[in-house]
């Protein structure tokens, strides 16, 4: 028999597990060039809430935003991870060795956004979240659609498999972009994408002083790093509040405005 002590302690264990899990949808979604993309769904808890899309690395799936995952669901905040195209089975190389062009990922963001959009989730209620090669996804789709809220990118790239980042970036509209990137790579990545953008007043580039962490891989590293994106998600589409702090005004710039996390 478990002492009174126990039976609290499992108590509040059990009820922990409650809070932060929930059975996702699994759901097929067709492309418009007719790929089938399986995806986790998991609807906000009310209309306020955000609804954010992810777009894994490249070789990665769905699975690898679990940290993420459970803190959006702890929030209640809705939460689509899409498997993206060609990325379990990696191909052999052909033995005339002639270059295939890049898969359409951003295909696969607008097949994403079709899908919430069909549930009923308005676009101001969007985020889009990608890691690597999703990031390059979401900057190419974001550069002719701007009906989101706002955007994560973690360890943005200039050039992932040839898509020209840098390019598609100059169209980008006057939606919150967040890029993350580890201590080693932030000025070859985000900062370059920060310094291209097509409005400079909606980007911030959150350095990290880890190197080598590389897009989801930084989830389950970075203390509290899943937390500060949900909470950042909801403050875009005002889910919460800002807390209020006196600042003073300053110039804005082409220069990235830093910010560095803590770490551990």
């Amino acid at each position: 028999m478990y002492a009174p002590t126990d039976m609290r302690i499992l108590f509040i264990i059990f009820t922990f597990l409650l809070s932060t899990s929930a059975s996702a949808d699994v759901v097929t979604i067709k492309a418009s060039d007719g790929t089938r993309l399986k995806a986790d769904w998991f609807p906000p808890k009310d209309k306020k809430q955000p609804v954010i899309l992810t777009f894994h690395m490249k070789g990665s799936d769905r699975t690898a935003w679990a940290p993420l995952q459970n803190a959006a669901i702890k929030e209640g905040v809705g939460l689509l991870n899409i498997d993206m195209r060609g990325q379990k089975k990696p191909t052999k190389p052909a033995e005339n060795k002639v270059k295939k062009s890049a898969p359409q990922w951003n295909m696969d963001v607008a097949a994403a956004h079709k899908f919430v959009r069909k549930k009923g989730i308005k676009p101001q209620k969007i985020i889009l979240i990608g890691a690597e090669i999703g990031c390059s996804a979401i900057i190419q789709w974001a550069s002719t659609n701007h009906a989101f809220a706002a955007a994560v990118l973690l360890s943005p790239g200039t050039q992932y498999s040839d898509i020209p980042s840098l390019q598609h970036i100059k169209k980008w509209s006057d939606r919150p972009l967040l890029m993350v990137a580890a201590a080693d790579e932030v000025e070859t990545g985000a900062n370059k994408l920060y310094k291209a953008m097509g409005n400079h007043r909606q980007g911030i580039v959150l350095a990290l002083p880890q190197k080598t962490l590389r897009g989801t891989h930084m989830l389950g590293k970075v203390k509290r790093l899943s937390e500060r994106l949900i909470e950042w998600s909801k403050l875009r589409v005002g889910a919460i509040k800002p807390a209020k702090k006196k600042t003073k005004p300053t110039l804005r710039s082409k220069q990235p405005r830093v910010r560095k996390h803590p770490g551990r």
